[in-house]
């Protein structure tokens, strides 16, 4: 029973710091993007971190999923709506009454919810038709490749839908075979590991989803070059995410993680999503522009963009930690209830 406990706490654990490593690459990102590089996705950093980090954290996501499956429909609306939804609603209006310039749309948290939604459904059908697995997800898969580039015409978040769809489905699958994994996890983070290096050298800025439409498939013709790129990205995120998961989860079994700095990532990790929702205002603002300043031959893209990627962290963490001290407003903001 001890040593049950003691796993379960570790594999928590791992996925506390995947969650702060990801976050960290989504400020780092935001941060070079919108401070440093003029909305610049070419500049190398920001085309490899877009390669990886929403499918890495869809994935997990996806990964925690399971246990969505034993709420009825309507509370599984009602809890993810107040989780996910009430907290866009909650920055949209406070965006409108400040009249801030800005965009913020918070995409991730509505793809999300909608992906809950749609896999409880897909679940449920399966439990009532009585298919096996490896059938269903097969016409599954089938389908999702000849509709997503329909999906992805109809709805401004549709093609978000579309690109996020295998990635939360991997985190289901990882979760569902993930003692399988561990017992082989050495070859898996090998495999893994040089399949993602031979995916990022292969990793070309206009397979980012912005550059490069899932829209192969029409009525009226096909375009091999667009499928070329939706597989390439949907294979790069999934070999990353599962070599990364893979990674964090051996690291986490090497020693006890009890001193203040582990404490503190596995703090950002269980934060993730009041960071990401406080470090737009923060990075897509930028009162300094850095650019026009001579700094000789150092990159100072890369130390700027890191040190405003972890103050955003910690001053979203002390946000989060002040909101968190009054109900209401946790609730509203940030859709958490206290227990």
């Amino acid at each position: 029973m001890q040593t049950t406990q003691k796993q379960e706490n570790t594999r928590i654990s791992s996925f506390d710091y995947i969650k702060a490593f990801c976050i960290f690459f989504v400020c780092l990102g935001h941060a070079l993007l919108f401070i440093f590089t003029d909305m610049d996705y070419s500049y190398p950093a920001t085309k490899y971190i877009y390669a990886f980090h929403m499918p890495l954290f869809m994935t997990v996501s996806g990964f925690f999923f399971v246990s969505s499956l034993k709420k009825d429909f309507a509370t599984l609306i009602k809890e993810k709506s107040v989780q996910l939804l009430l907290p866009c609603l909650s920055f949209f209006l406070i965006i409108k009454i400040c009249r801030l310039q800005a965009s913020l749309n918070f995409w991730y948290m509505k793809c999300l919810f909608c992906l809950y939604v749609i896999y409880w459904l897909l679940f449920k059908i399966k439990e009532k038709i009585g298919i096996r697995t490896g059938l269903y997800c097969g016409i599954l898969a089938f389908l999702f490749l000849v509709l997503a580039p329909f999906f992805n015409r109809w709805l401004v978040i549709s093609y978000k839908i579309m690109f996020m769809f295998p990635f939360f489905a991997l985190g289901i699958a990882l979760r569902r075979y993930w003692t399988l994994i561990q017992k082989y996890e050495k070859y898996i983070f090998i495999a893994s590991f040089l399949l993602s290096l031979v995916a990022l050298y292969f990793w070309k800025t206009e397979y980012i989803i912005y550059f490069t439409p899932i829209r192969y498939f029409s009525f009226i013709g096909f375009d091999k070059n667009l499928l070329i790129a939706s597989v390439i990205r949907w294979m790069t995120g999934s070999v990353i995410s599962v070599f990364l998961i893979v990674f964090f989860d051996v690291i986490s079994k090497m020693g006890q993680y009890e001193n203040i700095s582990s404490l503190f990532f596995q703090s950002v990790g269980r934060h993730s999503m009041q960071i990401y929702l406080l470090q737009s205002f923060m990075l897509e603002y930028s009162f300094i522009d850095y650019r026009k300043y001579d700094f000789g031959k150092i990159d100072y893209k890369y130390i700027g963009g890191g040190l405003a990627a972890i103050i955003a962290i910690i001053i979203s963490m002390v946000l989060a930690w002040l909101v968190s001290r009054n109900k209401m407003l946790n609730l509203i903001l940030f859709g958490k209830r206290k227990k």
